[in-house]
């Protein structure tokens, strides 16, 4: 779906709706995915994955090879560690651009972190919980735990970077504060 923002901008979502019994009368829509830094391809591609693992018939299996990341957010928030792999990976593979860009990428992380931190866990109604158990048995169960370790690449140089941005953002404030005052 295209929405119109302000300052002549739009984005783009994908929305899934909740039907009432009559199978035409939308309850309730939400939003499964955010044109953020993607084309429209890839939101595109995005609807692909959901469509192949509602209907394809090995649509599960499919899908479950094709994701090689899991948010670590089920039961808890998000973890300082991984909001720092998540704001570096825009720049993934340039180890000079996250660094000269560290300085906004820091203020990105905290504010991730801060946002995080005074948010509440979702959690599922008790009977969604309830009718969607997995076996632990399932070939398919993945979830974060799945992610296996950061390598230096994707969360020991961002870290650093995170440092070194930190360490210039404070130092900023501090030459700042120091003229004004």
């Amino acid at each position: 779906m295209k929405n119109e923002l302000t300052m002549w901008q739009s984005s783009q979502d994908v929305r899934a709706h909740i039907l009432d019994d009559d199978g035409e009368t939308v309850r309730d829509t939400f939003t499964l995915a955010y044109h953020e830094f993607s084309s429209r391809a890839d939101l595109m591609q995005l609807w692909e994955y959901i469509r192949r693992y509602m209907e394809a018939p090995d649509g599960v299996e499919q899908c479950h090879r094709k994701v090689t990341m899991c948010m670590p957010v089920d039961g808890r928030r998000e973890g300082l560690a991984f909001g720092i792999v998540r704001v570096f990976a825009v720049a993934a593979n340039h180890l000079f651009v996250q660094m000269i860009a560290s300085p906004i990428a820091a203020l990105t992380v905290a504010g991730r972190w801060f946002a995080m931190s005074t948010s509440k866990v979702p959690v599922w109604p008790a009977e969604v919980e309830a009718a969607c158990q997995v076996d632990p048995d399932d070939p398919y169960r993945k979830d974060w735990r799945s992610n296996g370790k950061y390598d230096f690449y994707e969360l020991g140089w961002p870290a650093i970077c995170f440092v070194v941005g930190l360490a210039g953002v404070v130092a900023g404030l501090w030459w700042l504060f120091s003229v004004v005052m």
